[in-house]
Order: C-alpha cells, then sequence, then structure tokens
C-alpha cells in the first residue's frame, strides 16, 4: 500500500465549534471529569471502534487555552476494515481541511447530543495559513491498525492529485483531530476576543455517526 500526502498551503477561515454527554443508537457511553480535564468516551461494539473526546482544563480565566482532543480508536487487537457512512449528524467542520474521519464544533452554552443542533456554532479560527492535505472524511472504508488510531483508505479517484487515471492512491492518517481554543471571532475574522465568561459545549462527531460532547467554563 503505498502512502500518499499531499499538501496546499491556504488562507482559510474555519469554524470549529466545542462537561460531558455522549451516544448514538447501538452504541455505549462513559465520561470521566477531574478538577484539570473532562473526558467522554462513545464505543461501538459492533464495528470495533470507539470516539474519545476530551478538554483541558475545564475551567479557566479569559483569554486561557482550552485544549481539545476528538479521537476514533480501533478497539481491536487486529486490523479492523470499517466501511465509511459519512454521517456526521451536522457537526460542522473546517471547509477546507476536514482531513480525517472525526471533526467537532464549539456552542456557547450548555448542551447535549441531544439537543446541540438548537445552538450557535462559534467562529474561532481567524485568517491564517495552514497546511492541509487531501481530506479523508468520507473514504469508502478505513483500515485501522490493531489498538490505535492509525488508518490507511483509498483516496476517492478526483482528489488522488498527480496520479494516472485508474491508478491506485491510497494514504494513511490519524483519526485525531487536536486544536487550542483561544479567542472567537464574533465581530469579524480581524478582531479576535477571548471568550466571553460562561460556559460552552464542544460536540464531536465521526464518520459512523458517533456523537460525544465535553463542556468547559470561562470564568468572569
Amino acid at each position: 500500500m503505498v502512502a500518499l500526502t499531499i499538501g496546499v498551503i491556504a488562507t482559510v477561515t474555519g469554524a470549529f465549534v466545542l462537561n460531558s454527554t455522549s451516544g448514538t443508537a447501538g452504541s455505549s457511553a462513559s465520561s470521566t471529569s477531574s478538577s484539570s480535564d473532562a473526558t467522554t468516551t462513545v464505543a461501538n461494539q459492533g464495528l470495533g471502534i470507539e470516539l474519545v473526546l476530551s478538554v483541558s482544563p475545564r475551567q479557566g480565566p479569559q483569554g486561557a487555552s482550552f485544549e481539545v482532543n476528538a479521537t476514533v480508536w480501533n478497539l481491536l487487537s487486529r486490523p479492523n476494515n470499517v466501511s465509511g457512512v459519512d454521517d456526521y449528524h451536522g457537526v460542522q467542520s473546517n471547509p477546507l481541511c476536514n482531513t480525517g474521519p472525526v471533526t467537532f464544533e464549539v456552542l456557547h452554552g450548555y448542551y447535549t447530543v441531544g439537543n446541540f443542533t438548537a445552538g450557535t456554532v462559534l467562529s474561532i479560527h481567524g485568517v491564517q495559513n495552514m497546511m492541509c492535505i487531501v481530506p479523508t472524511s468520507a473514504l469508502s472504508y478505513y483500515v485501522f491498525q490493531p489498538n490505535s488510531d492509525v488508518f490507511a483508505g483509498h483516496l476517492p479517484q478526483d482528489q488522488g492529485m498527480g496520479t494516472q487515471s485508474g491508478t491506485s492512491a491510497t494514504t494513511t492518517r490519524s483519526a485525531t483531530l487536536r486544536d487550542s481554543l483561544v479567542n472567537v471571532y464574533s465581530n469579524g475574522l480581524a478582531n479576535p476576543e477571548p471568550f466571553p465568561a460562561g460556559a460552552y459545549t464542544v460536540v464531536a462527531g465521526d464518520n459512523w455517526g458517533q456523537l460525544a460532547a465535553v463542556h468547559f467554563t470561562v470564568d468572569g
């Protein structure tokens, strides 16, 4: 299997939006929290995968950085070939750099996976230069390594840049998305502001319809 990574430098404006709720039909969910962080795990035993979402710290002052981590993990001790279904339940993603089978968004207020669509997604990325690679959010299959977030998959032919027509183009990636939440851009991309005081919800969704939510609080 030949690995393919194609980089594109682009100016983007992203809209990612993220205490603890989770669930999807046919899955089990658990959550843990401490004074420093909060984690929610949703497992699909039938597919042998789980979605893990965390935020740290759970509480901090204005101007603090809140670290978010969303991961799809293979629960099996063998390679796991999982067919893609492209079911993110409407969780928004970066329109240009949705590079993996997991994404998240942040909302002002306290929501659960049952009512997060009633919230307003915050803009947390200003104008920036990013290295984007060919997206893998909607592949037909994902072959995960044993007990790992690393997967391989076949790229859609129109995204296999530089390949001959009919040539197999595969890629190997990590199904983990990390971000640092510092500012919001309520008044335009040129006007970053610290998160206002209050409660916030991070909702993550993966390709297989699993949803998870965690919460953090910005002190006044």
